[in-house]
């Protein structure tokens, strides 16, 4: 728990407990004047209510010398002190007209309840005085309703003349203020609390930057721990200066010594140079020759591309073409579901027409007047052969679609036939392309082997090269490492001059 926080824990109700002693003085003050016109009932009620909240002030004045009271206890007893009024302002209301006369008048106590809520914000807790509020607010209500039971009238538009009738609106606004008076707490407790974490925030920020300054502090005294450590590397440079300058007199007499094995060496480098030129010549030649083939193996590769290509976009259409011949097949295949469908349909007019026939020849038996029956049943047969003919013509013309579809399938086959042609002539043609691009690799083999030749020779000057070389190399290597030497010895001078001259 932080420092602050613990102050502010405790502090609170420390002021809230003493603004406590305060009005118990106030209390017992008021309960000497009044003895007189009170009853005894009243003062017992006042004397019992203002010696309890005098014995919890007491127990939390000694609870706190010895150890931080916990904020439940000291919220308890807020709540307390507000009841322990209300105790005292409930007999008063019950004890007669005058009586309750007098609760209601009172502005002490009704201020007594505002003082309480402001108490509230001691504590740092918003829900907490939220929490006063509502239970000032009801302990004012209740002594309201106390005083109306004794006899008190509460009116819209109380007469002048009645002295126990108040204006209900007055009241109705009293009760109002307590509770826009919690309101206006609360907010402030917000302020005071947004006030309260920006502290903080602020004490951390102190805290870092102290840490930052300490931290800077080890890094100025690590500076000046090298500063000395700088001035002894001084005292060595002093001493390394002497030396260098004899070392740079003996760079010198080696460079002249190297310089000459070096023009020596470039003479005989010179001769195998010359020499080399002639089989380069003859190497430039071969190799116009071989750029010429890769061109031609270049063009030919182009080519066959193109045709792979082509022979792509063939193969797409055949595949499209295929697609085509499916979807004609599936029409062919929902044609023949609908004849079907229809010599099913055939199959129950000839079913009903057999049955027909069968009770016509029983009525043509019967003769007489019941001869009738049969002209109805020849009439049926009549419409079920109709209706044959009408699904006749419908199978007629379903076989017709049929074969018009399958005319289209043949005419798809035959285009995917002569496309599946043109992609093999494609593809022969490829082929001998191909061959073509063999022949060129072919001579480009037999360029390789007669540019191999001429490399073995070059390999063999170039070995020779190579010794000499070597030797002119060692020798440049020491020119150069002698040329270092130099140049270390003379930029080691200058800067040591010039940190001299500082």
């Amino acid at each position: 728990m932080q420092e602050t926080e613990i102050i502010s824990r405790r502090s609170g109700p420390v002021v809230v407990n003493r603004i406590r002693y305060g009005l118990i003085v106030l209390f017992y003050a008021s309960v000497g004047i009044t003895y007189p016109t009170n009853s005894p009932g009243q003062n017992i009620a006042y004397l019992v209510g203002i010696s309890l909240m005098l014995l919890y002030a007491l127990i939390f004045s000694l609870w706190n010398r010895k150890s931080m009271v916990p904020a439940w206890f000291s919220r308890s007893m807020l709540l307390a002190d507000i009841l322990v009024l209300f105790s005292t302002m409930a007999p008063g209301a019950l004890r007669d007209l005058y009586g309750a006369f007098e609760m209601i008048q009172s502005h002490v106590l009704y201020l007594i309840y505002i003082i309480y809520i402001f108490n509230a914000a001691f504590f740092l807790s918003r829900r907490f005085v939220y929490i006063a509020t509502t239970l000032s607010a009801s302990c004012y209500v209740i002594v309201q309703y106390l005083c109306v039971q004794s006899g008190i009238v509460l009116s819209m538009e109380p007469t002048k003349t009645a002295k126990y009738e108040f204006a209900l609106p007055n009241e109705i606004t009293k009760i109002l203020f307590i509770f826009a008076c919690g309101y206006i707490v609360s907010q402030m407790m917000g302020v005071l609390l947004r006030l309260y974490a920006y502290s903080n925030e602020t004490r951390e920020v102190a805290e870092n930057s102290v840490a930052e300054l300490e931290e800077r502090q080890s890094q100025l005294e690590h500076a000046a721990d090298t500063i000395g450590a700088n001035a002894r590397g001084f005292q060595e440079f002093s001493d390394q200066f002497g030396r260098l300058v004899q070392d740079q007199s003996n760079s010198f007499t080696s460079i002249g010594q190297t310089m000459n094995s070096v023009s020596m060496g470039s003479l005989e480098v010179a001769n195998a140079v010359h020499a080399q030129k002639d089989k380069l010549e003859v190497l430039d030649r071969k190799g116009s020759q071989f750029d010429k083939l890769l061109k031609d193996i270049n063009e030919s590769t182009n080519e066959v591309n193109r045709r792979m290509s082509e022979s792509a976009r063939t193969s797409g259409s055949m595949v499209s073409q295929v697609n085509n011949l499916n979807a004609v097949f599936d029409r062919i295949r929902n044609s023949f579901d609908s004849v079907n469908d229809a010599t099913g349909i055939l199959t129950e007019v000839a079913e009903r027409t057999n049955l027909l026939a069968l009770n016509a020849a029983i009525e043509a038996a019967r003769a007489g007047e019941q001869g009738r029956g049969f002209a109805v049943v020849a009439q049926e047969v009549g419409k079920l052969a109709s209706s044959s003919q009408e699904n006749a013509s419908h199978i007629a013309t379903q076989i017709e679609q049929v074969h018009g579809q399958l005319q289209e399938a043949v005419r798809i086959v035959s285009e995917t036939v002569n496309l599946t042609r043109d992609q093999s002539r494609v593809f022969s043609e490829t082929n001998d392309y191909f061959q073509g691009l063999q022949s060129l690799i072919d001579k480009q083999r037999n360029a390789d082997a007669e540019f191999e030749r001429t490399l073995d020779e070059l390999r063999e000057l170039i070995d020779t090269l190579e010794k000499q070389a070597e030797s002119q190399k060692k020798e440049a290597r020491d020119v150069l490492a002698n040329i270092e030497g130099f140049r270390y010895i003379h930029g080691s001078v200058g800067e040591q001059a010039q940190k001299l001259q500082e």
